[in-house]
């Protein structure tokens, strides 16, 4: 993603040019589809010349069965046998009951206690201090040697905002993600925007603190009816960001040679205590750092923090008591052993969960063309229909490596369509051409190359409300541009990854990257 400055003084300032990398081969296929086509053609040959003509017909209908499903593709970029295979999975999933989860006392959890569901039961939690003596939650993932940090933020807000700061905060923040790409080890970054209905409980303890007894009765009423009338209907925007590490020693040979490189040689991947040091020494910059793009006061989430953030999400009711307790300066007891929901039941277009309801969204396109800075608003503002409602943008920065590597590549593949189709095409690959050039000249000159997509989850406390929801997020992201579609047969792995607690999908799918990219 780059951004475009306009150089009119009147006219706003756009941003624009992200593309999504194409593939080379045929249009459609792919490279691992123009791979097996080509050899289906060259086997339908040899059979032809070593059988007779009526074997090779049936080796090409085979071969042709085997390589339309590819060509096919969905809204979401899907072929035909990723359809299919989800599909097949979800139904053994179900026939597993696997998508259905109980805990506590009438639950198979051992000790009554409740576990966080799917993705979220293997994590584990840590307490830690940076050295800036400030203490952190650290969340590791083991099956993707993941280890995330929560950073608490509280958004400014554009109101009231001349648009020359606008522009810095956008500016600041894609450094902060083009730096990220040569940080040590950096994985993932997740911004989370975060509605919910405001109870009142902080406004309440505030003006509480500020009372004075001798105040005079005037004052006392103006007080007591700030308190009553200022929180309905209002609603609370809170914000967060979470930094994902990987515990993976890049160019480390872990195989020892000898005696003495046998007591030398470290381990490719680094423990939980030396992950807690080399994070605590990154993360007083990188909040410095972000500081400065407009997300107001940053501070690391404690663990009970994060178990407390987490609890509300699957039991959203809970959020008033949590929030009095809070504001009371008082401790909720919860820790991230038992911050699990009681019950959850996933159906193929949503999810049920403990006092709500919720449905997850993924994007599938970004907005086309040029954009200003505020083309999120309509999804990210509050609204009366939800309950609840996450907006989360995942980044994955590229190593400036990488990015070199990407950018070369997409003007190879897209000069090569260019160049080899014609008619109404062309029109739109010489578009496609110019745009990777400029992808590849800004690279080129030092800006950063990140992989963006977003998530977005609906959550109700009445199920018979989910169809208004659904409604207002699909024409909000309309208003902004997007074009979102359910998760599908993914709702619980989604739901989680939403939260913007370092669960990156990418890494928890069966079918690595290397193979994905050429599909």
């Amino acid at each position: 993603m780059t951004t475009t400055e306009q150089e009119t003084v009147s006219g706003p300032r756009t941003y624009g040019n992200w593309r999504k990398p194409r593939t080379p081969g045929i249009p459609r296929l792919g490279l691992i589809g123009t791979v097996l086509a080509l050899s289906g053609l060259i086997l339908v040959i040899l059979v032809q010349m070593l059988f007779g003509l009526l074997p090779a017909l049936v080796t090409l209908m085979v071969v042709s069965l085997a390589i339309a499903p590819i060509a096919y593709r969905n809204r979401a970029g899907r072929n035909g046998w990723q359809i299919f295979t989800a599909n097949v999975m979800w139904l053994i999933g179900v026939r597993r009951r696997q998508n259905a989860y109980r805990s506590g006392v009438a639950g198979p959890i051992p000790y009554g206690s409740h576990k966080l569901p799917g993705l979220l039961a293997a994590v584990k939690a840590y307490n830690a201090i940076d050295v800036a003596g400030s203490s952190f939650g650290l969340l590791h993932v083991p099956s993707t040697r993941h280890y995330s940090v929560v950073l608490a933020c509280e958004p400014e807000g554009s109101q009231l905002v001349d648009d020359e700061t606008v522009d810095t905060w956008v500016a600041m923040w894609g450094r902060f993600l083009a730096e990220a790409g040569i940080e040590p080890g950096l994985e993932a970054l997740t911004a989370t925007v975060e509605t919910a209905p405001d109870p009142g409980s902080r406004l309440g303890a505030e003006i509480n603190r500020l009372r004075s007894e001798d105040s005079p009765r005037f004052a006392e009423a103006v007080l007591d009816e700030i308190e009553a009338t200022y929180a309905l209907g209002s609603a609370r925007v809170s914000g967060r960001v979470t930094i994902t590490w990987t515990a993976s020693r890049p160019n480390l040979d872990e195989r020892p040679r000898g005696r003495r490189s046998r007591q030398t040689t470290r381990s490719r991947v680094r423990t939980p205590q030396e992950m807690a040091a080399h994070i605590g020494n990154r993360l007083p910059d990188l909040i410095r750092r972000l500081t400065v793009t407009g997300v107001g006061s940053v501070r690391a989430l404690t663990v009970a923090e994060m178990a407390e953030l987490v609890h509300v999400a699957y039991h959203p009711v809970a959020d008033l008591s949590i929030d009095a307790v809070r504001a009371s300066d008082g401790e909720t007891g919860l820790t991230w052993q038992n911050a699990g929901p009681s019950a959850v039941a996933e159906d193929w277009d949503h999810m049920r969960h403990d006092s709500g309801a919720s449905v997850t969204w993924q994007m599938v396109d970004a907005p086309r063309g040029a954009v200003q800075a505020h083309v999120l608003r309509p999804l990210l503002e509050p609204a009366h229909e939800i309950s609840r409602k996450r907006v989360t943008l995942i980044f994955r920065p590229h190593t400036p490596a990488e990015a070199a590597r990407v950018a070369d590549a997409d003007v190879r593949t897209a000069l090569g369509r260019a160049t080899a189709r014609k008619g109404e095409a062309k029109a739109a690959d010489s578009l496609d051409l110019r745009a990777a050039r400029q992808a590849a000249t800004e690279e080129a000159s030092g800006a950063g190359m990140t992989r963006f997509s977003l998530l977005a989850t609906a959550t109700v406390l009445d199920q018979g409300s989910l169809a208004a929801a659904v409604d207002f997020m699909e024409e909000a992201a309309g208003a902004s541009r997007l074009a979102l579609r359910r998760c599908y047969a993914a709702q619980s792995a989604s739901f989680a990854a939403a939260l913007g607690i370092g669960i990156v999908l990418n890494k928890h799918v069966a079918v690595p990257d290397v193979v994905r990219m050429y599909l």
